[in-house]
């Protein structure tokens, strides 16, 4: 009896002692009998379970050592809202952007700005989202992405990656600036060149007494100022380009703009097919939807400038022999509204749609280029942001302008 109880007796201890975590307790010695090939079986186990806790402690320490040593911040939270997760770069980007607020208070305030700004149709999952925003003091931006993370015993955390962006930013728009002083230089030159070559014509044809003179400098006179013309085109676009960081934002009907930008175009304001066929064939056809829509934040004069870019853009492109149609549709948010600008014409050439926003980019023969770019530039400037492509129902081209609602004082600072 004895020989059987010893063997047991070791097989229970060191059942215990693997529970509590150690691998090394004495076990009975394998053998052919029952209790033998029981031990023999216990020993392999107890070697598998050894080597997947080594695997898994080395897995541990890859990850960990990745997080410590990642760019970007990483975080997870728990269902409770409890910080299950913060590497060391997470939490360096929390102090920059929150610096009077401790770590773990800090990501709250994080999760809940990132919820409130972030941008984007949701994913295929329904619920990561992506999304930028600048700091309370406006000083710095962060970008990042937020995913549910699905565990375990129907356990849903929280990650967040994101990473401070103002030094890219900053050398974003340096690096812009110097491409815009290239472009502005180059544009003024080509100006220039047949200025000076119709005067020294003109001062030719002086010096030789031509018979034509009269004739000559009425042609160079008018050369002269129509590239005249053209340098204060330049000069005036580009100083739209040159404002300053902040405008000034008021109250805005945006609908009532609209309608107001569309009659100057000699478009009727109501929309209707009757206005449209006695306003005559030439004259561009806009429906604007019918919409109760909250104020905007905007500065006038600069979303009168969008505003008349985009239906200029769509004048352009009209198919020959007829006039454009517009289409105005709106989407409203519980801080934005977005206005949906459709036309029928041409529509943009696909292989160009990535550079479309870029300064002195155009696809058409005439102006500055810098239309598209000061829009984007003005979007910017009043919280809210511009896109354009090409219509997913047909020939034309779509753009979405989202601005922000409210007036200034209604505003968290982090919004402006």
């Amino acid at each position: 009896s004895w020989n059987i109880f010893r063997p047991l007796r070791l097989l229970s201890t060191a059942t215990r002692s693997l529970a509590r975590g150690d691998f090394a307790a004495p076990r009975p010695e394998e053998g052919r009998d029952e209790i033998g090939r029981l031990a023999g079986a216990f020993g392999r186990m107890r070697s598998d379970l050894q080597t997947a806790r080594d695997k898994l402690a080395a897995r541990e320490r890859f990850l960990t050592t990745l997080l410590d040593r990642v760019t970007v911040g990483v975080a997870v939270i728990d269902a409770e809202g409890r910080t299950v997760t913060l590497n060391p770069t997470g939490m360096t980007i929390l102090a920059d952007f929150y610096p009077a607020e401790e770590a773990e208070s800090a990501l709250g305030r994080l999760v809940g700005d990132f919820d409130k700004h972030s941008l984007g149709a949701p994913g295929p999952d329904g619920e990561t989202r992506t999304g930028e925003f600048r700091s309370p003091d406006g000083r710095r931006t962060v970008r990042g992405a937020r995913a549910p993370l699905v565990l375990g015993d129907d356990r849903v955390d929280v990650m967040l990656v994101f990473e401070d962006i103002t030094e890219f930013l900053a050398t974003k728009k340096m690096a812009i600036n110097a491409e815009l002083a290239r472009q502005v230089a180059h544009e003024i030159k080509n100006p220039l060149t047949p200025i000076q070559l119709s005067v020294q014509l003109l001062d030719q044809a002086r010096r030789d007494g031509h018979p034509d003179l009269d004739r000559i400098m009425g042609d160079t006179v008018a050369r002269v100022l129509d590239q005249v013309t053209l340098l204060r085109s330049i000069a005036g676009e580009f100083s739209l380009l040159g404002r300053p960081d902040d405008v000034e934002t008021v109250p805005i009907d945006l609908r009532d703009l609209v309608t107001e930008v569309a009659a100057g175009y000699g478009a009727p304001p109501v929309g209707s097919e009757e206005d449209q066929e006695a306003a005559g064939a030439q004259v561009p056809r806009v429906r604007i939807a019918d919409a109760v829509l909250p104020a905007i934040a905007a500065h006038r004069d600069s979303l009168q400038k969008i505003l008349g870019n985009l239906m200029q853009n769509s004048l352009d492109a009209a198919q020959p022999g007829r006039p454009v149609s517009v289409e105005v549709e709106w989407r409203v948010e519980p801080d934005f509204v977005t206005m949906v600008w459709s036309d029928d014409g041409a529509g943009l050439p696909a292989e160009v749609a990535d550079r479309l926003f870029d300064p002195y980019f155009s696809t058409k023969s005439k102006g500055t280029g810098l239309g598209l770019a000061i829009c984007r530039n003005l979007a910017d400037r009043m919280g809210g942001h511009i896109t354009l492509a090409n219509r997913d129902d047909g020939p034309g081209a779509v753009a979405e302008l989202t601005l922000p609602t409210g007036t200034p004082e209604e505003r968290d600072p982090e919004d402006s």
